[in-house]
C-alpha cells in the first residue's frame, strides 16, 4: 500500500495525489461521481475557479453559518454588529434593559410607560434568540 505524501486537495481536503482522469475516470461508475472527479481534476490542473463554499480558504474567508433574518433582526434590536459574541449581547441587553426598564423611571405618564414595556419585551425576546 503506498502512502501519500501528506499533501491535501485545497478544495475538498482529500489525500492528494499525482493521479491523472485516465487513471480515475475508469473508477467513476455512476454520472454524478464521473461529474465530480471530473471538477476535481480541472480544480487540481488549475483550470477550474471555486467560488463559494469549496473555495479555497486563501480565497474566502472563514467559513461561517448562513445567518437567518430572524437572527440579524435580533441583532439589530440589540444594536449589535454581526460578529458580536456571547458576552457582547448580555452586555447590549443590559445596558437596554436599564434604559427601558419603566420601574427605574418613576413619574412616567401611562403612555410613556406602555411604550416602554412594549419595547424592553422587543429586547427581550431579542436576546433571549440570541443566548439560545
Amino acid at each position: 500500500m503506498r502512502r501519500g505524501s501528506g499533501r491535501r486537495c485545497s478544495c475538498c481536503g482529500a489525500a492528494a495525489s499525482s493521479r491523472r482522469l485516465d487513471q480515475i475516470w475508469p473508477l467513476a461508475r455512476t454520472p454524478r461521481f464521473r461529474l465530480l472527479c471530473f471538477l476535481h481534476f480541472l480544480r487540481q490542473v488549475g483550470a477550474l475557479q471555486i467560488a463559494g463554499v469549496g473555495a479555497a480558504a486563501s480565497d474566502s474567508g472563514p467559513h461561517r453559518a448562513p445567518v437567518d433574518s430572524r437572527h440579524m433582526a435580533a441583532l439589530r434590536t440589540l444594536g449589535l454588529s454581526e460578529r458580536s459574541d456571547r458576552d457582547t449581547v448580555k452586555r447590549a441587553y443590559r445596558r437596554l434593559a436599564r434604559a427601558l426598564h419603566p420601574d427605574l423611571q418613576p413619574g412616567l405618564p401611562d403612555l410613556r410607560r406602555r411604550e416602554l414595556e412594549a419595547r424592553l419585551a422587543e429586547v427581550t425576546a431579542a436576546a433571549e434568540a440570541l443566548l439560545r
